[in-house]
């Protein structure tokens, strides 16, 4: 074959494919690429987390982790998307371990993929009525505040696990956005105000689902600020915030349904400051 011939087992189109769906968050799409990209690899560093198909592959697993997160933070429930997403992932990371050796230079990347499977496996396992297959006569089954804290403890373990390796990947980012964190934390700070109840209505106030809530942002406020960034230069307002967060969750805990409703109401006049709110309407 001549070097002006196209190789009929380049994987790079259908990996350039993948990367274009993967951008706009078809992850369903970018695996159906990437599929027909790992039949088609035959790189030398098809062997390598670096390679072309397995950092895909990778991105695709670290999209997942993070979407998993938002939306729980978004609406509190392990959604038919989180589960077909991590089916989704589980395929990704099934591609990657196919071709990583087990031992030697590339034992470490194989070993946390690996325990990344296992914990999608584990939820699976412990919940089958949130992670079952949805279909015309699925019933929903509501996500209970302490199985959603348990996933979102799960999916962090898991981003850990990846970032642990992602400087094996070609330019794979494993961290949620700064911006996609604040709207997120936006969203976990007005949902948990949402969820305690003035008189005559605090009998209806949903405790555990407030203190999930703000633990989830407070969470997310955690990692640091990109330096020279917009957060960065917010620094009071966000020391302003976490003291109103837990302040909001001591009282919270507590069951005290007009402090609660009061020092959540503060933390979530503070959040809206920092110019993060989703626009709602039409």
């Amino acid at each position: 074959m001549t070097a002006s011939q196209p190789n009929p087992n380049e994987p790079k189109p259908a990996v350039s494919e993948a990367n274009r769906s993967l951008d706009g968050g078809k992850l369903g799409e970018a695996m159906l690429w990437l599929s027909t990209a790992n039949v088609l690899d035959q790189s030398p560093d098809r062997t390598r987390l670096s390679g072309a198909v397995n950092s895909a592959c990778f991105a695709v697993v670290a999209k997942v982790v993070n979407n998993c997160e938002l939306r729980l933070l978004h609406c509190g429930n392990v959604t038919e998307k989180d589960v077909a997403e991590m089916n989704i992932a589980r395929e990704a990371i099934a591609a990657i371990l196919s071709k990583l050796p087990r031992a030697g230079e590339t034992s470490k990347e194989f070993e946390n993929l690996a325990l990344v499977n296992a914990h999608f496996n584990r939820l699976a396992g412990s919940y089958p009525y949130l992670f079952q297959e949805h279909g015309s006569l699925t019933r929903f089954v509501p996500t209970r505040p302490n199985e959603a804290a348990d996933v979102v403890k799960t999916l962090n373990a898991c981003r850990s696990l990846l970032a642990a390796v992602q400087d094996k990947a070609d330019k794979v980012e494993t961290a949620i956005g700064e911006t996609e964190r604040y709207k997120a934390v936006d969203t976990a700070v007005s949902n948990a105000e949402a969820s305690i109840f003035g008189f005559p209505f605090g009998v209806l106030s949903d405790f555990e689902a407030a203190t999930f809530f703000i633990d989830g942002a407070m969470r997310l406020m955690e990692t640091p600020a990109q330096p020279g960034g917009r957060i960065a230069k917010l620094d009071k307002e966000l020391q302003e915030l976490r003291t109103a967060l837990a302040s909001a969750r001591a009282q919270v805990v507590h069951k005290n349904n007009g402090e609660s409703r009061k020092e959540l109401k503060r933390a979530l006049a503070l959040v809206r400051k920092l110019g993060f709110a989703i626009p709602t309407g039409i």
